[in-house]
């Protein structure tokens, strides 16, 4: 779900709460899911023939947690699995917090989302839209009820629907007389839910940039990253695409820069 293409954030804040809620509950019995996971430790030690140890426990430390505790169990529960709980716990509320949900409802606006939306619903929706972005969209309580009941009264496929993405939304001709509405949806295409489109280009460039490649030039790593990374769009214009890499005069050559040498003879002969 993270790591879609298109990804539907209010569908991922809801998730993330319940998300939230589990690891809570791990935090609160943290002794007793401890207590399984160093179970699981242990044996796996054991196959190995490693011994568990605690630190060395000094009178003043600094570079690492430094708890005067009396079994392995219990040192490693406060200086690791505690810490990283409250921190993920943490990080998530701030992410997805209720004061970032005004900005998410903005993809309220994807018809697949209206079609499962009484009108009252949708009304509050656009409230908390227009009071986060009043100063950018001009007259959008009025244009967002008209595109509500356009696409009410829009009868599409449930399956193509479904597969609308919103820049297909943003080219249709609802969207062309409904300016606001418009910006609103390039907004929310501009809005970052998640670092997954960066991870995935690094994804392709370790792919990409191997060992018998390290000596290609930047140009040509950057050509090879993009269609490996829209490989789709290629393979859908596939004739397009290789009419535009060796020539259009149908002799199939690619076009070549000639230049001339010193003594005027054109160069490669």
């Amino acid at each position: 779900m993270l790591q879609g293409v298109s990804v539907d954030i209010l569908k991922i804040s809801k998730h993330i709460q319940k998300v939230t809620e589990l690891f809570s509950s791990d935090r609160q019995n943290g002794e007793k899911e401890f207590d399984n996971i160093m179970a699981n430790v242990e044996t796996t030690a054991n196959k190995l023939g490693i011994e568990l140890t605690c630190p060395r426990v000094a009178a003043r430390q600094v570079h690492r947690p430094n708890h005067s505790t009396q079994t392995i169990n219990e040192y490693y529960r406060k200086s690791i699995f505690l810490p990283y709980l409250d921190s993920l716990v943490q990080s998530l509320k701030d992410r997805f917090s209720d004061r970032n949900k005004p900005s998410f409802e903005i993809f309220n606006l994807h018809p697949k989302i209206m079609k499962d939306l009484s009108k009252e619903d949708f009304e509050k929706s656009i409230n908390n839209i227009n009071s986060t972005y009043c100063e950018l969209l001009d007259n959008f309580k009025e244009q967002s009820i008209l595109w509500f009941d356009l696409w009410k009264n829009t009868e599409i496929d449930a399956k193509a629907l479904e597969k609308l993405n919103l820049i297909e939304v943003l080219e249709h001709e609802h969207a062309c007389f409904l300016p606001s509405v418009a910006k609103a949806i390039q907004i929310a295409l501009c809005l970052p839910p998640t670092t997954c489109t960066i991870e995935r280009s690094f994804s392709t460039l370790k792919r990409v940039k191997t060992w018998i490649r390290n000596t290609m030039s930047n140009n040509r790593l950057s050509g090879l990253c993009l269609l490996s990374v829209h490989r789709r769009k290629i393979k859908e214009n596939i004739e397009n695409f290789m009419q535009n890499e060796t020539g259009s005069d149908g002799t199939g050559r690619r076009k070549m820069d000639l230049g001339t040498g010193r003594s005027g003879e054109v160069w490669p002969p």
